[in-house]
């Protein structure tokens, strides 16, 4: 039923157990064109069918879920808003039991990977993201609005799924961050555009440059520091490690 459509970007939970994909109406007529809406598929055991989701947005240009899949940090355009200078282009923290809160504009200059490795932690009240080789995080206070605590040089951070510490890549290291305090964690001097935690926290995954765009998967146990090459890859950013 519906309009024919498209999956155009799709991204895993963090817990490992679930696809959510964006789905494009390309052909539906009318000044609403092209329309989003969002799936949620399961990915253990047989999987399962998709579920709609509902949200208040008509396009989505970036997309992440909390490891609970309550909250979901959304590079957006809100539905009835048809061009960016209505400002409807923004990041959003959406609640799927109700809140949804506008965090920061979302420029055109964004999707050329400008702002990109969004984060919202299962507390709802920490998101962090990567602008221009920064890494960002806003913190909600107990007027449960968001305001920015953190902002230094960094890429592609991303959550650790048993703390409020996160990981990622700067000056060739990938990096533990936690507040104010870092932490160099592993050699990484060529990261490309992904960096991942597998869903027990145990292990990072990242892609490396080799030469001209051509990658190479590692992945390394944080534990015991030891790491593990993996096939050459033209794109990695749609690759997932199970525990």
């Amino acid at each position: 039923s519906g309009p024919p459509s498209e999956y155009v970007y799709s991204v895993p939970a963090p817990n490992g157990t679930s696809l959510f994909a964006v789905k494009r109406s390309l052909y539906l007529g009318g000044p609403d064109a092209p329309m989003d809406s969002l799936v949620r598929r399961p990915l253990e055991g047989n999987g399962g069918p998709e579920e709609d989701i509902s949200t208040p947005f008509r396009n989505f240009f970036q997309l992440s879920v909390s490891r609970n899949e309550r909250f979901m940090i959304a590079a957006a355009r809100m539905k009835g808003m048809r061009e960016a200078k209505d400002r409807s282009d923004g990041i959003y923290f959406m609640d799927r039991r109700g809140d949804l809160l506008r965090l920061a504009d979302y420029p055109d200059s964004a999707r050329n990977d400008s702002i990109r490795s969004l984060n919202v932690n299962d507390d709802g009240d920490m998101v962090i993201y990567e602008q221009t080789d920064t890494v960002v995080r806003y913190s909600k206070g107990v007027d449960g609005r968001f305001t920015l605590t953190e902002r230094h040089p960094g890429r592609l951070p991303v959550l650790l799924p048993t703390s409020g510490a996160y990981l990622y890549a700067d000056h060739g290291q990938i990096v533990r961050g936690n507040g104010g305090s870092k932490t160099d964690l592993l050699p990484a001097p060529k990261v490309g555009s992904l960096l991942r935690v597998s869903p027990d926290g145990k292990w990072v995954f990242f892609d490396t440059e080799i030469v001209d765009n051509y990658l190479r998967w590692q992945m390394c146990n944080l534990e015991s520091r030891a790491c593990f090459d993996g096939p050459g890859v033209i794109d990695g950013r749609t690759f997932w490690i199970k525990r």
